[in-house]
């Protein structure tokens, strides 16, 4: 299991987020996890699922703080949806 976290991790070495995780952390997996905070169940009336997902996203992105200057989402646009 841990290679494929490091195979991950190695991958996207260049985003913000893993450059914060591996300077805080070296890398040791002991300090990564994931945390679902919403789940988007597909409904067929409801339109667009992609849109709703991203629209979710940047809704979160505000409520949890992780925009610039607090946050590392500084190159995501989100003002389209607010």
């Amino acid at each position: 299991m841990c290679n494929s976290y490091c195979r991950h991790l190695h991958r996207y070495t260049y985003t913000r987020v893993a450059t914060h995780f591996l300077d805080c952390t070296n890398g040791n997996l002991d300090h990564f996890s994931i945390q679902g905070i919403q789940r988007l169940i597909p409904d067929k009336r409801e339109g667009d699922q992609i849109k709703k997902l991203l629209y979710l996203e940047a809704k979160w992105i505000f409520v949890l703080a992780t925009r610039s200057p607090m946050g590392l989402n500084s190159e995501y646009d989100v003002s389209c949806y607010f």
